[in-house]
């Protein structure tokens, strides 16, 4: 009976979205997935576990996996997908590397935004380029990766792929030696690797690999927007490691950047910046908040003694303005503050 009511809605969610869905740089609407075999009942078998695979990679959150509502949404595949076929592919094994038969499919982008509707959630457009520092220590010493060996690095690229998550391995030539070496992030020093890695992306994520007797043990940090992010895990093996470091990252990513479908709401938000005490400070606010991403526009109406009158358009709910803002290590929500006719009160603070 679940059936019946997914198709209605996706069958309504097109009408309200088809034409709006354009092309993608990151293939969100494509995955890959093993198959036994090649005929119409593996296709049919794989068809719902691609479609979950673009689920995932389109809304960039891992826990999709486990929703309850997940086996009447991936039902729809074959109503979704627009080409499938079988091809081989070469996939890292214990011992070297395994060709293995898959299913390449791919969907309908407007249907997929559809059903991530459904399942509240939203496509993540937003997804800034993130620099995997990479340190393995097997027991003799610590080695930092670089972008000379992103071939001998499947796991950690196929699986970026895999969540279109776009990154790249840092060149740790002479530039990036003069500010940290392997023992530094190691350490972990999030305001170093930060300032390290301004030339290569907006975020930076940590990976550090012990060798240990029954396997590898991971410690990963994400840097982004003056935030540090740490979680460990330990893994049978490197390739499980690398893998999974790129999931955590990706779904910490996504909570950042992705715009829940509640907030999709366009408004205009006034608010008072305390704090201005000199013509750079004002262009600092002006800046700051003009590149939030789901910001249209800012002007600046009026001046109080330290304080700035400012309109903010955007895209989405004060809310998620507010979330954006708050990535912003000098701009600060004063809560509980009266403000005066606006909706809000910001703080400029001095580094």
């Amino acid at each position: 009976m679940r059936r019946p009511i997914v198709t209605t809605l996706l069958f309504l969610g097109l009408l309200l979205v088809a034409g709006g869905a354009s092309a993608n740089p990151f293939g969100f609407w494509a995955a890959q997935v093993p198959v036994e075999g090649q005929g119409e009942a593996d296709r049919a078998e794989a068809l719902p576990r691609a479609l979950l695979e673009v689920l995932v990679k389109a809304s960039g959150d891992g826990s999709l996996r486990a929703l309850p509502e997940l086996e009447a949404v991936l039902a729809e595949a074959p109503n979704l997908v627009r080409d499938s076929r079988f091809v081989t592919e070469t996939v890292p094994s214990a011992g070297g590397e395994v060709v293995r038969t898959a299913l390449a499919a791919s969907f309908d982008p407007a249907g997929i935004t559809t059903l991530l509707r459904i399942l509240g959630r939203s496509v993540w457009e937003n997804r800034p380029p993130t620099v995997v520092w990479l340190v393995i220590d097997d027991g003799t010493s610590k080695r930092v990766a670089t972008s000379a060996q992103a071939a001998a690095l499947g796991p950690l690229m196929r699986r970026a792929g895999e969540r279109a998550v776009p990154i790249r391995l840092p060149e740790f030539d002479a530039a990036d030696r003069a500010t940290l070496d392997a023992e530094v992030l190691w350490i972990g020093a999030p305001e170093i690797i930060a300032r390290a890695s301004a030339r290569y992306a907006t975020a930076a994520l940590v990976v550090r690999l012990t060798r240990r007797a029954d396997g590898w043990s991971a410690r990963n940090t994400l840097i982004d927007g003056g935030q540090a992010q740490d979680w460990t895990a330990a893994h049978a093996g490197a390739d499980q490691a690398l893998a999974a470091a790129i999931d955590g990252a990706a779904d910490r990513l996504a909570i950042r950047y992705a715009v829940a479908p509640e907030d999709l709401v366009p408004g205009v938000h006034r608010a008072w910046v305390r704090g201005i005490r000199s013509a750079r400070n004002y262009a600092q606010v002006a800046s700051a908040l003009a590149a939030l991403r789901d910001v249209t526009a800012v002007r600046i109406d009026g001046a109080d003694g330290d304080r700035l009158l400012v309109t903010i358009e955007a895209k989405v709910r004060l809310a998620r303005v507010l979330r954006l803002q708050a990535k912003n290590p000098r701009l600060f929500e004063v809560e509980g503050a009266s403000a005066d006719g606006a909706d809000l009160v910001l703080e400029l603070r001095a580094p």
